[in-house]
């Protein structure tokens, strides 16, 4: 009688201990951590922006994404002390920069610069469909200036960028930019589908005598002027202002007489 209690004891022992180890462990799982982005929105524009450089003893170029560890020269073939003119671009919300045109500069001897907001984290460009320039001039631009001073103060100690003969183009919000900005560093300035109306916050050139002023509308534009931006130009001798009435679904630069007229704008700026 004794070994049978002591039986059913030591088998409810057992029985016990199965089911106290078929239970399930509870697993507390970790609340989920996001790092912040490391970089500041200007500096993640730089780092992630479109090169287009010339590739030596040939008439082509290459496009690749700026990193510092690239080795552009030795990637073009280009001789250790070589310093390229740079163009540095600004688009709008409608008005990106084609690798097309890029291309057509680089393959001209300079380094096409694209600066795309979209790169942005912190405070994304907003673009509503259907919006004005002058809407989206409001919202942006502040987000977009950032990002060219940046550029500007890194370009200043990039060893390929010659540094005498920098460059800016904008077209739609970022010829608004570029009309208005005053920068002892650059030469002269590129403005596309931007005709310098609007109200007195974004109307007009600034500094145009010192940096002349290559500007260029179409029947795209959405701030055509009269007279566009000639009514402000008064570095006539220098700066020039086209107006084309059609519309071009490639944009309005790679069209083939506005494209020779900016290069030849150019080479007058290079060889002063």
């Amino acid at each position: 009688m004794t070994l049978r209690i002591d039986c059913l004891l030591i088998f409810l022992i057992i029985a016990f201990g199965l089911s106290a180890c078929s239970k399930p462990v509870p697993v507390r799982t970790p609340t989920p951590t996001f790092n912040k982005p490391i970089f500041s929105d200007a500096e993640a524009v730089w780092r992630n922006a479109t090169l287009a450089i010339p590739v030596r003893g040939s008439a082509g170029s290459m496009i690749t994404t700026n990193d510092g560890a690239l080795g552009l020269l030795h990637l073009a073939g280009a001789k250790p002390n070589t310093r390229w003119p740079v163009i540095v671009m600004l688009g709008g919300c409608s008005e990106n920069m084609s690798l097309r045109l890029m291309r057509g500069l680089a393959e001209q001897g300079f380094v096409a610069f694209y600066l795309d907001s979209k790169a942005r984290s912190h405070e994304p460009v907003v673009c509503v469909e259907g919006e004005t320039i002058f809407d989206r001039l409001k919202r942006n631009s502040r987000y977009k200036e950032a990002e060219l001073t940046y550029a500007l103060n890194e370009l200043q100690s990039v060893s390929w960028a010659d540094q005498k003969n920098l460059f800016l183009l904008g077209a739609g919000e970022g010829g608004a930019i570029v009309a208005r900005r005053v920068d002892p560093a650059v030469k002269a300035r590129i403005v596309a589908e931007w005709g310098c109306g609007g109200d007195l916050g974004v109307s007009g050139l600034k500094g145009e005598e010192r940096s002349p002023v290559f500007s260029v509308t179409s029947g795209n534009s959405q701030s055509k002027a009269d007279e566009g931006c000639s009514m402000y130009m008064r570095n006539k001798a220098l700066s020039q202002s086209l107006s084309l009435q059609g519309t071009y679904p490639n944009g309005i630069l790679l069209e083939p007489i506005v494209f020779t007229q900016m290069l030849q704008f150019l080479d007058r700026q290079l060889f002063q």
